[in-house]
């Protein structure tokens, strides 16, 4: 079944998109090289996609609590985990446009999160600071909704610093390995197995990055209505029982009935009263003499 708010059909990759980005893409998708399609893939519903590309950036820059919205790096020109480089200057963004909303983690089975506002490219003072930014604006729960609104959980947990990235998926066009040239003015690149250097830009989603998960649970324990226990199982939360507690949590001792060290010499003074030392002293002399 299409989940509609992301397309009014289901695209040649197996997500749904815009009926005309999906042409767009199915027709770039025939057009991909040999050469592209030897170096990069990606599974997507089960699917070997050739071409295809998702990386994961971590960098937010700046939040609007009023807005709801986060401005953030969603690539850059660095040398990557997998050992790709983008060039910011071969991303076309043509075909996201048309319908530039925004999942979590790449499920499009949930609804959206919310949408890009904008983007735009950036030249910054380092390599890191060069790419393409954009403004990610979390949807405002509707007057009418019940239950829990997944969209106030990301933007909750995108706050708190544990869903600091963002992932893109794009069509690779172009491809090349690093030259000896550009080796020499960037050392770096000798590590890189390849830059891209055109490409079109599809889709991009939250993601979250390697995190302390206890951290995570106590955000989310802050905000506990905000959260079903099936967005708790899509950030793929290690304490079942503990997330489990978070929806439902069980009742906790009173104050009255909670100890603080001052408590400790009153309580002992007490017991040690309730304790009759002749009548011990008895009971044992009594038990050595046989009389029990």
């Amino acid at each position: 079944m299409i989940n509609k708010q992301f397309g009014d059909c289901e695209g040649p990759l197996g997500f749904p998109m815009n009926s005309v980005a999906a042409k767009e893409l199915d027709a770039a998708l025939k057009a991909v090289s040999k050469e592209v399609s030897d170096l990069v893939s990606t599974n997507i519903e089960g699917n070997k996609a050739p071409g295809y590309c998702r990386l994961s950036k971590g960098t937010v820059t700046e939040f609007d609590e009023g807005e709801r919205s986060d401005i953030s790096f969603i690539t850059t020109e660095v040398v990557d985990r997998d050992k790709e480089v983008v060039l910011s200057s071969g991303l076309d963004f043509g075909t996201f446009k048309k319908n530039p909303v925004v999942g979590y983690g790449h499920n499009y089975s949930n609804p959206p999160v919310g949408r890009a506002a904008w983007w735009r490219k950036v030249a910054g003072d380092s390599f890191a600071k060069t790419g393409w930014i954009a403004k990610t604006e979390y949807a405002k729960r509707p007057n009418d909704w019940v239950g829990p609104w997944m969209p106030d959980g990301i933007w909750s947990l995108v706050k708190d610093g544990f869903l600091p990235g963002k992932s893109i998926g794009m069509l690779v066009q172009e491809i090349k390995r690093p030259e000896p040239a550009e080796i020499e003015k960037r050392a770096e690149l000798a590590h890189a197995r390849f830059i891209i250097t055109k490409a079109m830009m599809v889709e991009y989603s939250v993601v979250g990055v390697q995190a302390n998960q206890m951290a995570v649970v106590q955000s989310v324990a802050k905000n506990k209505g905000l959260f079903t226990a099936d967005f708790l199982a899509e950030l793929g939360l290690q304490f079942p029982d503990l997330a489990k507690s978070i929806i439902d949590p069980p009742s906790l001792p009173s104050i009255k009935d909670c100890l603080t060290l001052a408590d400790v010499p009153r309580l002992v003074e007490q017991k040690l009263k309730r304790i009759n030392i002749s009548a011990m002293i008895k009971e044992d002399f009594d038990a050595l003499r046989g009389r029990v």
